[in-house]
Parts: C-alpha cells; sequence; structure tokens
C-alpha cells in the first residue's frame, strides 16, 4: 500500500535552517520582521550562528556539535530555545535520527514562540516521522492532535488507517478509512484506489463479505478493473441463494456487457446456456463475438465451436420469424410472463423500443414475480443506452433476492461503462 514520503524530515526545520542569522537577532519569520526583532544573548549567538553555517554547508555532525553546545546553555530565553531546538531538529532529521529530531522540534513547539501556523504544521511532520520510524501508536496519536487543528487532511487521516491496520486493529482501519471516504467526497475531491483497497482488505480481515463487496462496489466504479469486477461478481454469486440456469445466464451476460467473456469455454458455455433458455439472439451475438475476436473457430475445438454457430444462427432465424405470432398470443394469456419472456427475445435482436414495450404490457397484465418484471425491464433499458430508466425500472425489487443482486451489478456495470 502507499505512503507519505516527504524529502526531508523536518520541512518546517530545514526552512529555517537555510535562513540567515543577522548580528545578535533571529527572525524566521515575514510576520515577526513587524515586531521588535528578538535578541539572542552572545553566549547563545556564537554557537547558533555558527550552527547554522554548518548547516548550509552541509557539514551537519559539525552542526549539530555547535547547536548541542548551545543547548547546553543554561538559563536561555524562551526565544533562544525556540531557536536552538527548532535548528537541531533540522540537523537530526537532515542524518535521520528522528527521535532527537522529534525531540527537538517538540521542545521549539513548547517554547512558546513558535507561531500557530507552525505549530499546526510540526505536527503533521511529526506525525509522518512516527510513521517512518514504524511507530504507529505515536502516529495515531500525533495524526490525531493534528487533524484537531486542521481537519479533511487526507493524507494524514490515511495514515490513521494504515496505522491502525498494521496493527490488526482492522475495525479501526475500517472505520477511520471510510472517514477518509467520506471527507474527500464532502470536499468533492476523488477517492483514491489505495484507501478502497485498505477498506477492502480490512473487511475481509474481519470476514465480512457484506464489507468487501461494498468496497468493490466503490471500486468498479471509481477504479474499474477486470480483477475487481470477477471478485464482485464471485462474491454475488455466493450470495444469490436459489439462483437458477436463468441467473447463471444472467451472470454471463454481465460479464459479456463488460467485455469479461475471453475465452474459449466461456463463450461457448454462454452460447449453451443462452439456447437452453430459449434466447437464441443472445446465442447468435455471443458466437459471432467470439468468432470475430479471433477466439472461437481457430482451437482444437473448431468443429464443435462451428456446429454450435451453425445451430446458433438456425435457431435464431426460426425465432425472429416466430416472435410476432408468439407475441400475439402472449398477450391472450391470462398473467404477462410469457410478454416479459418475448420482449427478452426482442432485445436479443437489439430491437430494443420493441422489447420495452412488450414487456411494459407484461407487467402491467401482471406477473408470477414482480421482481422478475422489474429486472428484466432494467436490463434491457440499460442495454439500449438509457441508464437512468434502468435504475427507475429496478426500483422497488425485493431486498436481498436474486434479482435484486443481478440488478445492483447492472446497476454498477452501466456506471463502470460510462465511466
Amino acid at each position: 500500500m502507499k505512503t507519505i514520503r516527504t524529502a526531508s524530515m523536518i520541512a518546517l526545520s530545514l526552512a529555517l535552517a537555510t535562513g540567515g542569522v543577522a548580528a545578535t537577532t533571529f527572525a524566521p519569520r515575514a510576520a515577526m520582521a513587524a515586531e521588535k526583532a528578538k535578541v539572542l544573548t552572545p553566549a547563545v549567538f556564537k554557537p547558533v550562528s555558527e550552527g547554522q553555517a554548518a548547516l548550509k554547508a552541509g557539514k551537519v555532525k559539525d552542526a549539530i556539535a555547535k547547536l548541542e553546545e548551545a543547548d547546553k546553555i543554561a538559563k536561555k530565553t524562551p526565544y533562544e530555545t525556540y531557536i536552538v531546538n527548532i535548528l537541531l531538529s533540522a540537523a537530526y532529521g537532515q542524518t535521520q535520527d528522528y527521535n532527537n529530531a522529534i525531540r527537538t522540534l517538540e521542545a521549539a513547539q513548547n517554547s512558546g514562540e513558535m507561531l500557530a501556523a507552525d505549530s499546526v504544521n510540526a505536527l503533521k511532520q511529526i506525525t509522518a516521522s512516527y510513521y517512518s520510524m514504524k511507530n504507529y501508536p505515536k502516529t495515531i496519536d500525533y495524526a490525531q492532535r493534528y487533524l484537531q487543528a486542521a481537519p479533511g487532511d487526507l493524507d494524514i487521516m490515511n495514515l490513521v488507517s494504515q496505522s491502525y491496520y498494521i496493527q490488526n486493529n482492522f475495525k479501526s482501519a475500517s472505520e477511520s478509512t471510510r472517514s477518509t471516504i467520506k471527507a474527500a467526497q464532502t470536499a468533492s475531491k476523488p477517492v483514491k484506489e489505495e484507501w478502497l483497497q485498505l477498506l477492502m482488505s480490512s473487511e475481509f480481515k474481519q470476514d465480512n463479505n457484506a464489507g468487501v463487496m461494498a468496497a468493490l462496489e466503490q471500486l468498479v466504479v471509481t477504479h474499474p478493473k477486470d480483477q475487481y469486477w470477477k471478485d464482485l461478481i464471485r462474491l454475488n454469486e455466493a450470495a444469490m441463494k436459489g439462483a437458477t440456469n436463468k441467473n447463471n445466464l444472467d451472470i454471463y451476460g454481465i460479464k459479456f456487457f463488460l467485455g469479461l467473456v475471453a475465452t474459449a469455454e466461456e463463450y461457448s458455455e454462454m452460447t449453451q446456456v443462452a439456447l437452453q433458455e430459449g434466447l437464441p439472439g443472445v446465442a447468435k451475438r455471443v458466437m459471432e463475438k467470439g468468432v470475430g475476436a479471433g477466439v472461437l473457430g481457430q482451437g482444437a475445438q473448431k468443429e464443435r465451436e462451428s456446429r454450435l454457430l451453425t445451430k446458433a444462427n438456425a435457431d435464431a432465424a426460426a425465432d425472429q420469424s416466430s416472435l410476432a405470432k408468439g407475441e400475439a398470443e402472449a398477450k391472450n394469456q391470462k398473467s404477462g410472463d410469457a410478454l416479459v419472456k418475448y420482449g427478452e427475445a426482442y432485445a436479443s435482436y437489439g430491437q430494443y423500443d420493441k422489447a420495452i414495450e412488450v414487456i411494459q404490457a407484461g407487467i402491467a397484465k401482471g406477473l408470477q414475480n414482480g421482481d422478475e418484471g422489474k429486472l428484466r425491464l432494467g436490463i434491457v433499458y440499460i442495454q439500449s443506452g438509457k441508464r437512468a430508466q434502468g435504475l427507475d425500472a429496478f426500483k422497488g425489487i425485493t431486498a436481498g433476492s436474486v434479482p435484486a443482486h443481478l440488478a445492483k451489478l447492472w446497476s454498477l456495470a452501466s456506471a463502470s461503462k460510462k465511466a
């Protein structure tokens, strides 16, 4: 997982370290220039100025020696304590002596001379430093202090989440990551893929499949990748209790829509299931796509695949010629279930407007399973490019049902493809 990296240990300290010391005064901030110059006593000024000169010359060890000499002087003023420690922090940081870098930066904070804005920035630097040192409890402690003063810093919020995760506190890692995601959305900033990966992993570590699924649902829309889709579809299949062979075709339909049907075996199996379910138009389209992609008709199974294509074409031709008659007969039936099936058939040949009309007529007559009608209507709307109407058609499907899982996948697929 990706983490914050800084060019230097304490950016604030380094900025001061490359400033200038004039005579017996030190004014590191423009805001202080307007104030009465604060004075370093000669005893402190000499080692401080020599230490700063050594820092500018790249002689860090010499700088530390001089600044430590200044630090040992008794009865320094708060301002002198601030200057000595802020420079020491910079020097220690350059030698990767992080413990002393943090210690002296905190001493500078506690001097009472650090400007409020610099103090907040110092908390941020200390947080990042503790994370670099793998001191995760301290990372969380200082991050929380910093975020109280500067709420909404997404990078620091993410460090908190990572720190919880590394300590195997997966519940807190999930909660913290959700807060980061919510803060980003509130600020109209993009949700980073690594945050969602962290959330997904945290939920997985808690054996929370619903949480994993929720994270994947965000990933397939904001950062669509084939593997995320495969994982999400697999989890939904596992949750679809009482799924039928037709629902197997539904899953293949989502994969086909997303371009995830890739192997000869997948093309052939989807074709066979479509034929079994009385949708030769789907079978024909799938076989033609596989042949056009150079996946079918090339390997050891090319003769079998050729026979399958021939059957799909023949069945589709016979089906198309009988659609009008079958639709008329379906209109005379008591329920609208047959009309919904004929609507699906029209859609399989790309006649989406006709399909929508017939399915709506079927729904109006009444169905054995109302969820099924809403699902089929929504799918056809999405296939025709009318996503908003499709999402509206899905409304009211029973939560937790097989149609609900399929409707959610189609909703996400249409959003992912649009993105």
